[in-house]
């Protein structure tokens, strides 16, 4: 059975036979336009990783967004009022970034990793996005003179200067995994490579970081590969889950085992450690089906420390400003945490209940106890360069009359 099923409702009954999700609310409300400012139930983020988002793209990100993450803080400091701020740096590759002198970067050669069959300049290794793989196994003792000559060193010195300079929340330390997928440098991977020690060494240099920015949030992207990355949550203030649900390059759901770890592994650091799910797929401001699927099931796990971002992967990889309707939900308070009874997952909240089926090859059957209005968005997607975007959510009262 394909992923896209006809979702069926038993009025008469009050049962329902949920192939995806549903996100019921207990008061019937009529179509509405939706609420401005963050979610009530969601915690929104957004990334700005260039200097061409407009000012009116930026007044409807101050009130959208809990947080947003720069490239370029100086081009943004003062523009962004109100979602909390970090500065993006990637510790895997070096390019001409923001914060960065790359002449002292180019001058100090075991900043970078090396594999002797590499064509490259001094053999260093470059992407095949053309970007050069940095070492992080390069940090020695920060009280060494030569300290900065050291790519983990110099990168948490950068991000100390950048964040205090224009007065950041954080740092978001992007393709911190443990792990270096060497099909994506040709082939190559550094010369004496040892993936224990790039892992040891992964760990090393975030907690160092850390160290450096002790009175900041630090969240690395790198959660969910198989490679022990939530052990990396001890050592910093959270993780981002960048390949959630689905994989965007073959536009699948990843099923209900993958589903589920993310479920448990939210569940278990929420309370201490900010949690960033991203979900990327091509066509998804169409697919009203995922996004409340991936909406659902952010519900069953969120907090104030857990974060959603939905992107549509016809955009752009990065994809570009977007807003959903489903943000602005309001359920109210939880009542509790998510149970699962015979394969449907449900969370009870003050004004509605939300259940979700991440079997994607059998529909379950549900027995409703009231009436409820079952919610679905409208519209959403891509916010244009004038700041202008449209989108509101329905509310379909489901009763047995």
């Amino acid at each position: 059975m394909s992923w896209k099923k006809i979702l069926f409702i038993s009025i008469v009954c009050i049962i329902l036979f949920i192939s995806v999700y549903f996100i019921l609310h207990r008061h019937n409300q009529s179509r509405q336009e939706p609420v401005v400012g963050s979610g009530n139930n969601v915690v929104t983020v957004t990334a700005f990783y260039d200097n061409r988002v407009t000012d009116e793209q930026i007044d409807f990100a101050n009130t959208h967004y809990d947080f947003i993450a720069v490239g370029n803080a100086a081009v943004y400091q003062d523009r962004i009022q109100g979602p909390l701020i970090f500065q993006y740096q990637n510790l895997l590759q070096y390019k001409a970034t923001f914060g960065f002198d790359q002449n002292h970067v180019y001058s100090n050669e075991n900043m970078f990793c090396h594999n002797s069959s590499s064509t490259q300049e001094n053999n260093r290794i470059i992407g095949t996005n053309g970007v050069w793989l940095m070492d992080r196994t390069d940090l020695v003792d920060e009280n060494n003179p030569n300290a900065l000559d050291h790519w983990v060193n110099y990168f948490a010195e950068v991000a100390k200067n950048t964040i205090n300079t224009y007065n950041l929340d954080g740092l978001l330390i992007d393709l911190a995994d443990n792990k270096i997928n060497e099909n994506n440098f040709g082939g190559l991977l550094p010369d004496n490579f040892s993936q224990e020690r790039w892992k040891q060494a992964t760990r090393t240099a975030l907690q160092y970081i850390k160290t450096k920015l002790s009175d900041k949030l630090v969240v690395f992207n790198g959660v969910g590969w198989y490679n022990d990355e939530e052990q990396n949550l001890n050592v910093t203030d959270g993780g981002l889950w960048e390949v959630w649900a689905f994989r965007p390059t073959l536009n699948r759901y990843l099923g209900e085992e993958e589903w589920k770890r993310a479920l448990e592994m939210t569940q278990q650091y929420k309370d201490n450690k900010k949690i960033v799910l991203v979900s990327k797929k091509p066509g998804l401001t169409e697919d009203i089906q995922t996004r409340m699927f991936l909406l659902s099931s952010y519900l069953l796990v969120n907090n104030k420390n857990v974060s959603l971002q939905m992107i549509d992967y016809s955009y752009s990889p990065n994809g570009k400003m977007q807003y959903y309707p489903e943000y602005d939900i309001d359920l109210g308070m939880p009542l509790g945490d998510y149970t699962e009874h015979n394969g449907i997952y449900k969370r009870e909240f003050e004004k509605g209940i939300v259940l979700v089926n991440p079997d994607n090859s059998q529909s379950k059957s549900y027995s409703l106890d009231k009436e409820y209005s079952e919610v679905n968005p409208v519209g959403g997607g891509y916010v244009k360069e004038d700041g202008s975007w449209d989108g509101y959510l329905t509310y379909e009262p489901i009763s047995n009359q």
